[in-house]
């Protein structure tokens, strides 16, 4: 996870090779025990999803989105 933000927000730019449904999801192993959320957020309907709970799924159209998301990275307190 050291690509994410520590309690920042980024946007996450994405290529879509061809219009549908895409999903994106933190690997299995990546190592996220820093963190109590990992908030992707989906600037054109408003979702907020917490990748830490589960995938996110969504709709794109073919070619570079380079603004509909964002990723932000909560740390846990100590």
């Amino acid at each position: 996870m050291s690509a994410v933000s520590r309690d920042g927000e980024m946007p996450l730019g994405v290529s879509i090779p061809e219009d549908g449904a895409y999903t994106i999801a933190i690997p299995d192993n990546a190592d996220t025990s820093d963190y109590e959320a990992v908030v992707l957020k989906d600037m054109t309907t408003g979702t907020e999803s917490n990748l830490l709970d589960g995938a996110y799924m969504f709709n794109a159209g073919k070619g570079k989105e380079k603004t509909k998301l964002h990723i932000q990275g909560n740390l846990q307190d100590d």
